[in-house]
């Protein structure tokens, strides 16, 4: 049975945690007593232990505080990103600033660098100083990683989660804002096989929306009848990928760009998994030779460089960003207003604009 001073000091928790506590003062141990419904005693221990884990402090004579950290932290949401200088990244946390804003929150930024041991880090650093929210844009997602437990033991602190972009196969629990990536691979293939007879993709393994993409890719080739050997697919991991941003070129690439370039005596035609693929498959290309179809996602900075020639699609990343915010902000209401711990499983996905 757990004691009583400890359940009182995790209602104490809750409430610096809550929207109602607007100061840094706690109410006196007389005050909390008579709030609790308990002796002072208790009232002392339960004050005691969370002085001892760095929430409150005493000043003599004045009063008893919240701690720098955790109270400035009830305003802040943590956003885990891979990069906040690269690719669409800039653009998501921009607009992710502008759709927390009105509600009085900002972002307290965490870079992963695309590492699952940073990303680790990163979330024992928030359980150590938590904020009201976070929301994650998950690391090389497809592979199995010991996360589930960390973000349910932050559910359970009332700290709830939300996936962006993509998610993991593996946690069935928290809710995901994401493209609808199986459609959209799906439309954009039917268009590139509309003057092509040769497909092409390249994917990531290790991405959970990549292999969303790869079935939709799959779906249209199928609709429209290929034969197996008119399907080339490429999958190449993240690892890979970060060497195209460090390098401009993917090593393990230059065969595929070659048959691809090769395969003269039909239309040839390349889904990529995003624009950065893309960019790289179109350094690769000899630009003496004739360019094939390419599509790409996430309609990044890299698809209006003249250099590129590669149509890329994306949902509203505006509108995206909102529901985000949204979606979020609904779950920290229902846990401040009922006791529900759990921030539920449905996922919200918006289509590319065509």
């Amino acid at each position: 049975m757990i004691a009583k001073y400890k359940l009182v000091a995790e209602k104490i928790k809750d409430h610096i945690n809550s929207d109602e506590l607007f100061e840094r003062r706690l109410p006196t141990e007389r005050e909390l007593a008579l709030i609790h419904g308990v002796s002072r005693q208790t009232i002392r221990e339960a004050l005691d232990l969370l002085i001892k884990d760095h929430y409150i402090y005493k000043i003599q004579g004045s009063g008893i505080y919240v701690s720098d950290a955790y109270f400035s932290a009830r305003n802040k949401i943590a956003l885990i990103v891979e990069s906040e200088e690269d690719y669409i990244y800039p653009e998501l946390i921009s607009y992710l600033k502008d759709a927390v804003r009105p509600h009085g929150f900002s972002l307290d930024i965490h870079v992963t660098n695309g590492h699952m041991s940073t990303l680790f880090d990163v979330l024992n650093s928030i359980k150590a100083n938590p904020v009201r929210g976070i929301i994650s844009i998950p690391v090389r997602s497809a592979l199995p990683a010991p996360f589930e437990s960390v973000y349910s033991e932050l559910i359970k602190m009332r700290i709830p989660s939300i996936f962006y972009m993509d998610t993991y196969s593996y946690i069935k629990d928290i809710p995901c804002v994401r493209y609808d990536d199986t459609f959209s691979a799906y439309r954009v293939t039917l268009d590139l096989l509309k003057e092509s007879s040769c497909l092409y993709g390249i994917f990531l393994t290790d991405s959970v929306c990549s292999h969303y993409r790869f079935s939709g890719f799959i779906q249209a080739a199928t609709e429209k009848k290929l034969s197996p050997e008119n399907i080339h697919v490429k999958w190449i991991s993240s690892e890979e990928l970060r060497e195209y941003r460090t390098l401009s070129s993917i090593k393990c690439l230059k065969d595929f760009v070659k048959e691809i370039t090769s395969d003269s005596n039909r239309n040839v035609a390349l889904l990529c998994h995003n624009d950065e693929i893309a960019a790289c498959v179109c350094d690769l290309i000899d630009k003496k030779k004739d360019m094939p179809a390419i599509c790409s996602f996430d309609k990044s900075y890299l698809s209006r460089l003249p250099e590129y020639d590669f149509v890329s699609y994306s949902p509203d990343k505006k509108e995206m960003a909102q529901a985000v915010i949204k979606r979020l902000m609904a779950i920290m209401d229902r846990d401040k207003n009922d006791t529900v711990r759990n921030s539920g499983s449905l996922s919200v996905t918006f289509p590319v604009s065509f």
